[in-house]
């Protein structure tokens, strides 16, 4: 069975803020971002990777003003 991660591990795993990974799932730069039972968001590892591919190739250039819902 994959291993699941909270929002709590990838904040600590990517060094982005919790408040920052829910503001990219807002904004739809995250998605399909699963929720177990009780409403929590689980990732998994794959999400993990390409949060990481993510950070390093295309947040640096990322145009927030832009992207607001």
């Amino acid at each position: 069975m994959e291993s699941l991660l909270f929002i709590s591990d990838i904040s600590k795993k990517t060094g982005l803020s919790i408040h920052t990974l829910r503001y990219y799932e807002q904004i739809g730069l995250l998605k399909n971002i699963h929720r177990n039972q009780s409403g929590r968001r689980v990732y998994t590892k794959l999400d993990l990777e390409w949060l990481e591919w993510k950070k390093c190739k295309i947040l640096p250039n990322f145009d927030y003003k832009e992207s607001k819902p």
